[in-house]
């Protein structure tokens, strides 16, 4: 979704499919509401204590509102991905009430060796941010799903491959009009030797193995878990 997407590259050589419009704007209102003085990963809302102050993202209405224009009148289906997105989820829901979510999840350690194969310079000298950012944003995510479980789906992207369990759900539980699909279009993205797993044996912090546990319960595609 969306004209202007990031390109692909090593680390994600069928592409982000970010638009890059929507991720640049949430990337900017993200460091401007986070205190500077407070360590942390500001590009992902996101600092030691915390510091992100929602309030403020009223600031930048006037530019979402332009960010919105070129889509409002559109009669088909539009959207954009941007994992930022789920720290502004009250802001774009006050500015698309009709709005609908498609949340997926992904197991904690997983995440974390994710990051750390980025080999970026923040998470090499801090790894201890991982799992709290993790927290962070799964708890938004959860927050948001339970105050609206009509407009959302929530699924674990492990699950992926169960497509179309996931576009039935967005069409009855959603009420969204899909294209059809077809199978061969849905693999030349979808690749699972690209996505790395490691085995489900993990251990935990109890904070983090709770918040787990709450996605999965409230996941719409349930499935076989650790």
């Amino acid at each position: 979704m969306g004209g202007n997407l990031v390109p692909a590259d090593r680390h994600n050589p069928k592409g982000y499919f970010e638009d890059v419009d929507f991720l640049e704007f949430q990337r900017q209102v993200l460091q401007k509401c986070c205190d500077p003085n407070d360590p942390g990963w500001h590009d992902w809302g996101w600092t030691v204590h915390e510091t992100l102050n929602p309030q403020l993202f009223e600031r930048y209405s006037n530019q979402a509102e332009e960010l919105l224009q070129k889509y409002k009148n559109n009669k088909t289906l539009w959207g954009w991905k941007d994992p930022r997105t789920t720290l502004m989820l009250d802001f774009w829901h006050n500015l698309i009430p009709h709005a609908r979510y498609l949340f997926l999840f992904r197991y904690p350690w997983d995440v974390a060796d994710s990051i750390k194969r980025l080999n970026a310079p923040i998470f090499t000298d801090h790894p201890e941010y991982i799992l709290p950012i993790w927290r962070y944003y799964n708890q938004k995510l959860i927050d948001f799903y339970q105050q609206c479980p009509d407009k959302c789906i929530l699924f674990c992207v492990n699950h992926l491959d169960r497509f179309g369990e996931l576009i039935r759900l967005c069409q009855t539980k959603l009420n969204l009009s899909l294209p059809s699909f077809k199978a061969e279009i849905i693999q030349a993205t979808y690749d699972r030797d690209l996505f790395h797993q490691l085995p489900p044996d993990q251990t935990i912090d109890d904070a983090t193995a709770h918040i787990l546990w709450q996605l999965q319960e409230a996941a719409d595609i349930k499935g076989d878990y650790c």
